[in-house]
C-alpha cells in the first residue's frame, strides 16, 4: 500500500516512529531489530531497491 501511494522510505521512517524507537533502545540494538515497526520498515526499503517508485 505505500508503494501504491508513492512513499518513501523516509516517510515511513517517521510514520512508524523509526527515530524515536533508534533513540529509545540504541542504534542497532536486538530490541531494536526485533521490534515490528523496524522490521515493516526494512523490508520496505528492500523492496524499494527492487521496485523503485515511478
Amino acid at each position: 500500500m505505500w508503494h501504491k501511494n508513492g512513499m518513501t522510505s523516509a516517510a515511513i521512517k517517521d510514520d512508524l516512529g523509526i527515530a524515536g524507537l533508534k533513540f529509545r533502545y540504541g542504534k542497532g540494538s536486538a530490541k531494536l531489530k526485533a521490534r515490528e515497526e523496524y522490521q515493516k520498515w526494512k523490508g520496505y526499503k528492500a523492496y524499494l531497491k527492487e521496485n523503485p517508485l515511478a
